[in-house]
């Protein structure tokens, strides 16, 4: 188990002590990872072994309020999240990112990093909820209400039982209360109107990209992903259907360096965590990935 180590992030609103590992060559190219919500660190261990064998760096930041990193005033909103990254990066010196890899409802805050920061090259998403409220988030205007009520005592004391009642509904492992309500508040006060134009960014800048999700995710429908690749322009030929034994139907075409690298991959079965169920195929992706990107800087 990779040991965690501690930060002082300076951003806009407070100082956060943010808890994360870093594993790896520390000169290999730079993975960067960003958990869901709920979620933490350990989401990304199935990489470690893969990525650091190929030579790479795998960096995982848990955000304010999750995982190991304490539980501060924070909004919790994408503004914020993505101040605390971007100020992350610099107190690592992280001058260039290979890769930034998102889980899940991490894929919002990957998407604001990948459209925003130049020094990121590339954008990997797995279970990505997209660029509209997935399933597990409708009505989203009862989130939306939540997240207000939420800075009142009252309705936190209110709420605990039924929150914590929902995300274990959902298949979430953690009970801590702050956790979920942290979670609430990140869905809730998404502005998704926001994630078409960063997707557009995205597309625009011709960042080399890679999806994996499945079909039998009971949190977010196959189709929103699918809707991220086409906002992102990931062309429908390069979105491969995995058999039941996570093997492509269509064989994968190599990508040449005066090509955009861009590859989905969709596997009937997995669940909500594919790069756990499908760690090898995904991680020789991510590892093909990787080579693409330092064939083009050559």
């Amino acid at each position: 188990m990779a040991s965690t180590l501690f930060v002082p992030v300076k951003c806009k609103k407070d100082t956060y002590n943010v808890g994360y590992v870093d594993v790896g060559n520390k000169q290999g190219q730079i993975v960067l990872c960003l958990h869901g919500v709920p979620g933490q660190h350990s989401d990304f261990e199935s990489l470690f072994k893969p990525l650091t064998e190929h030579g790479a760096r795998v960096i995982v930041p848990n955000l304010p309020g999750f995982g190991v990193t304490e539980n501060r005033d924070c909004d919790h909103t994408l503004d914020e999240h993505l101040d605390i990254v971007k100020n992350f990066m610099k107190t690592l010196r992280l001058d260039s990112v290979d890769t930034v890899v998102s889980h899940s409802a991490g894929a919002w805050l990957g998407t604001a990093v990948a459209a925003a920061c130049s020094n990121v090259h590339s954008a990997v998403f797995f279970a990505p909820c997209g660029l509209t409220p997935h399933r597990a988030a409708r009505p989203i205007l009862s989130l939306q209400l939540l997240s207000k009520c939420l800075k009142f005592s009252y309705t936190r004391r209110l709420m605990t039982k039924p929150v914590r009642q929902a995300y274990a509904r959902a298949g979430f492992s953690t009970t801590d209360i702050n956790q979920l309500f942290n979670a609430v508040k990140t869905i809730g006060t998404l502005d998704f109107s926001m994630m078409s134009g960063y997707a557009k960014q995205i597309n625009t800048r011709q960042l080399p990209l890679f999806f994996a999700w499945t079909r039998n995710d009971r949190l977010v429908e196959p189709e929103n992903p699918q809707r991220m690749c086409d906002a992102m322009g990931v062309e429908r030929k390069n979105i491969h259907d995995m058999n039941a034994d996570g093997k492509t139907v269509t064989p994968f075409e190599p990508f040449s360096a005066s090509e955009r690298f861009q590859r989905g991959l969709v596997f009937p079965r997995g669940g909500h965590y594919p790069h756990r169920a499908h760690i090898a195929i995904i991680s020789s992706q991510m590892i093909e990935l990787l080579k693409y990107l330092r064939k083009i800087k050559l």
